[in-house]
């Protein structure tokens, strides 16, 4: 089957937060909305039509997770990531913001250290602070070329200052690494030698733009493992994110179980829709996201020769992971408030402000390229005009 990623979707009138949030948030409407990470593409057709099938039903009542469920996670990633997990680890959570959120609630106690690696996802912060936990911060170093790597005598240090919870974004938002095996077996030693439990965010583990395959945390084989949580979704891959369905995977059954008290707590139940979909996607939407996957690279090489050629001033390092670019600015010396407003009042775009994930985000701005190709090109010639203005 062939999928047009090129196709134009009209999103007006589905109170969509892309655009419907843009006044709130960025203080104008009619802005080229780059922002939130979601994709401006259809899902694959076998979900909407999955979907459609089911809404024609007249009664959405109650809804039990069905085996079906359980079995199209338990496939997925056998096939995708090669890793087994056994049915009864997996628990369900309402979106992986909600599901930490909650998760730190169930398995740590106010006032405990959770430690995360900056900058990062902008969430993060307020789901430390929120539980009344207290913030630990391992800044990861950019490199001359852009890379980010990790500062591991920061983190082994900071761990085993009484840290009681890590939160690995993998592969990392917004920077774009995907961490390699010798990263992460570094990251376990240092958890299991300071007992501290390791969340991992993986979201976007099927989102892979390098030629490599995403190492699962949790698959790593290791003379000392700390225990892991893994949190997965196919919202992201599959641009499903207003249906808010995500899992986690528990290697520690007392902690799985601190969770899902946690759910009956708070009376939290999925919605038979976010269910079916997941089934769906995973069980029928491969061939729609190796497609996804090689849009994806296109746009990012269009972006890259687009900079190099008539804006070198602002340069990014290719991610290896997610649809999302992490641009640097800082070539035009503007504070972060004066890079906000070009890019605003004279580009016209709506991009993620840098500092949103973190005061190391000084001089960077977030950029969704899950979009048209010609709708990415628009947005850069309207950067060039503000930018070349400047001059």
């Amino acid at each position: 089957m062939n999928y047009f990623f090129d196709k134009p979707v009209d999103r007006r009138g589905t109170d969509a937060l892309k655009l419907e949030g843009l006044e709130q948030f960025f203080g104008q409407s009619g802005l080229t909305p780059l922002w939130v990470a979601d994709m401006d593409f259809e899902c694959p057709p076998e979900v909407t039509e999955a979907l459609t099938r089911r809404a024609a039903h007249p009664v959405y009542g109650y809804t039990l997770l069905s085996d079906r469920w359980y079995e199209a996670i338990l496939q997925w990633n056998k096939r995708r990531h090669n890793w087994s997990i056994p049915k009864e680890h997996i628990a369900f959570c309402p979106g992986i913001v909600p599901g930490l959120a909650l998760l730190t609630d169930a398995v740590t106690h106010p006032g405990d250290k959770i430690l995360i690696q900056t900058p990062v996802y902008h969430p993060f912060y307020s789901i430390v602070s929120d539980q009344q936990r207290e913030l630990v911060t391992n800044p990861l170093i950019c490199t001359e070329s852009g890379r980010y790597i990790i500062d591991f005598d920061d983190l082994e240090k900071k761990l085993a200052d009484n840290v009681k919870m890590m939160i690995l974004c993998h592969p990392h938002n917004p920077v774009g690494r995907d961490w390699e095996e010798k990263e992460l077996r570094k990251i376990l030693q240092l958890c299991a030698a300071n007992d501290v439990l390791l969340v991992s965010d993986e979201i976007h583990a099927d989102l892979i733009i390098a030629k490599k395959k995403h190492p699962i945390t949790a698959s790593i084989s290791a003379a000392e493992r700390p225990v892991i949580i893994t949190c997965m979704s196919a919202s992201k891959t599959f641009n499903m994110g207003g249906l808010f369905t995500a899992y986690m995977i528990f290697e520690n059954p007392l902690l799985k179980q601190k969770y899902d008290a946690i759910l009956k707590r708070y009376h939290i139940y999925g919605n038979l829709f976010g269910f079916l979909a997941l089934e769906e996607a995973y069980n029928q939407g491969e061939a729609w996201l190796e497609a996804l996957l090689n849009y994806l690279r296109g746009n990012i090489r269009f972006v890259d020769e687009f900079l190099s050629d008539q804006l070198p001033e602002v340069t990014f390092h290719w991610p290896e992971a997610t649809y999302l670019l992490w641009l640097d600015f800082r070539r035009l010396g503007l504070p972060q408030h004066a890079l906000k407003e070009l890019l605003i009042r004279n580009a016209r775009l709506a991009l993620n402000n840098g500092t949103d994930f973190g005061a190391d985000g000084e001089g960077f701005m977030r950029l969704n390229i899950a979009c048209p190709q010609a709708t990415l090109k628009n947005a850069l010639i309207q950067l060039k005009i503000a930018v070349d203005a400047l001059k």
